[in-house]
């Protein structure tokens, strides 16, 4: 058998399988497009293989993405065909203008998402949000789109 060498992911990312949603934890030191894609694209592939129609999101990520590459990265994940999925984020580094911004453009993309720097407000926002976590594959309206599709997008 060949060694393959496989680098380091710059963040790390753990999900957790919860009764009424997934939950996903994602830290990084430092954040650019390349990465925040990364570890979306791991999120969406987690929602595509569960079925999950919720997800919580603990972002512990100490840079931010410039203005530029949240609207661009928040757009490609409005066209990924999740946007039956509610998207509830706890941000560490919570700042209300610019998480704001990045709500905006992905509610007028018409993605269900809110950002919070609470946690047990984000919770509480997620389960208040219709459907159940598990659905039948038949009748996930995007099973069809797989997060490949997303990352392929450039």
């Amino acid at each position: 058998m060949k060694n393959v060498f496989l680098p380091a992911r710059p963040y790390q990312l753990y999900f957790e399988h919860r009764p009424d949603y997934l939950f996903a934890y994602v830290h990084s030191e430092t954040i650019s497009f390349d990465i925040a894609r990364g570890y979306w694209v791991e999120i969406l592939s987690m929602l595509h293989q569960r079925h999950y129609r919720r997800v919580l999101i603990e972002k512990d990520v100490r840079a931010r993405l410039s203005a530029h590459d949240v609207f661009t990265l928040m757009s490609e994940l409005a066209h990924s065909g999740y946007n039956a999925v509610s998207f509830a984020i706890f941000d560490h580094q919570y700042d209300v203008e610019k998480c704001t911004f990045e709500e905006m453009v992905g509610t007028n993309r018409g993605l269900k998402v809110k950002i919070f720097g609470d946690l047990p407000c984000t919770e509480q926002w997620l389960l208040g949000q219709s459907d159940g976590i598990v659905v039948d594959p038949n009748h996930f309206p995007h099973a069809s789109v797989t997060p490949r599709a997303f990352a392929a997008r450039g």
